[in-house]
């Protein structure tokens, strides 16, 4: 099979590497298409292990089977997975919580990712494609369900829908948390960023206002806006702390990234701000969100920026990572075209 393998921090290479046997309960994907995270790029840039295939937003079809995976899937199925690989044993696997698994292997990290053209993925983590989902949206399946969890949370806080909420980050994760929490019918979403096509884009998806970092103080700071929910969808802690004014007392703080500001830490250990859980989805959400793209309440397609071929990912990595686009680079295989 031929795939990206991260070498060395900052070093990838495109080459023929040994196809995988399937071990027991496995089975193999023929990968289409995949999805470019924030964290496979940090991951070059410092990665967890060297000689690892990164990718982990996927979607393909299954081309070969194990004996314990044939009463579960057939070749040819169109399919994703949830990324990461959990030990099935422990009370969170139990109930499903596989990001809670203290022992789980993430795709991509620990053990092969989808910057290939094949990937071997326990079947008890692969996920079928509805008939009317496409490769591309498959494999943005993962991301939108950062979105949707951060929502179905802000709901479950009985949030009213005229709170103000503010997004610190304009990227593809908030802009995706940006699309469901209008589909939520949330009405005063708030986002701060730095790159003028996200801004923009953001407000085309929705956004009450945005506001750039050169001088987003002063905006807010006219405009007397007090926030009553806080999305942290960015490491920007400086931000946060300089947001800690506009935060209303009691306000949830919503983390997908971790906070390591000392004054926003006490601030929650001192009861002024209260933390909600947002680092995580849950693997029935997959379902729930192909659901809503189907019925054509997320647009799932206005996310991709950019389309490069696997091939050719070594030569634009460069450009990915100086110029991010407005959403997700979708990587695709040279057998693509057949199937979109």
């Amino acid at each position: 099979m031929n795939a990206v393998q991260i070498l060395a921090p900052g070093k990838v290479e495109y080459d023929s590497v040994p196809s995988l046997p399937l071990k027991s309960g496995e089975v193999k994907i023929s990968v289409i298409c995949s999805a470019i995270c924030g964290s496979d790029l940090k991951n070059i840039k410092n990665p967890v292990q060297t000689n690892m295939i990164p990718g982990h937003e996927f979607s393909g079809f299954i081309s070969e089977l194990s004996e314990e995976a044939r009463d579960h899937f057939i070749i040819g199925e169109r399919v994703t997975a949830f990324p990461m690989i959990s030990c099935m044993k422990c009370d969170s696997c139990l109930e499903k919580r596989f990001r809670d698994c203290n022992h789980k292997l993430s795709m991509g990290f620990h053990i092969p990712g989808s910057l290939a053209t094949e990937v071997n993925v326990d079947h008890r983590f692969v996920i079928s494609l509805d008939k009317d989902i496409s490769f591309e949206q498959g494999a943005l399946l993962e991301h939108l369900s950062c979105g949707y969890r951060l929502t179905q949370e802000i709901i479950q806080a009985d949030v009213l829908k005229n709170s103000k909420i503010l997004v610190i980050g304009d990227g593809p994760i908030a802009l995706g948390d940006l699309q469901f929490l209008k589909n939520a019918k949330f009405e005063n979403v708030y986002v701060i960023g730095k790159h003028k096509r996200r801004l923009e884009f953001a407000l085309e998806l929705g956004a009450t206002q945005t506001f750039d970092l050169n001088d987003y103080k002063e905006l807010i700071l006219q405009e007397e806006h007090i926030f009553d929910i806080c999305i942290v969808a960015a490491p920007a802690d400086e931000v946060l702390n300089q947001m800690i004014p506009f935060l209303r007392e009691g306000c949830i703080l919503y983390p997908q990234t971790r906070i390591n500001d000392s004054t926003t830490l006490k601030s929650i250990e001192n009861g002024i701000f209260k933390l909600g859980r947002a680092f995580a989805y849950a693997f029935d959400d997959f379902y729930r969100v192909m659901e809503k793209i189907i019925k054509k309440e997320i647009e799932s397609d206005k996310l991709i920026s950019s389309r490069i071929s696997l091939e050719n990912f070594t030569e634009k990595l460069p450009e990915i990572f100086i110029d991010k686009g407005k959403g997700k680079t979708i990587v695709y295989n040279a057998n693509y075209d057949k199937y979109i």
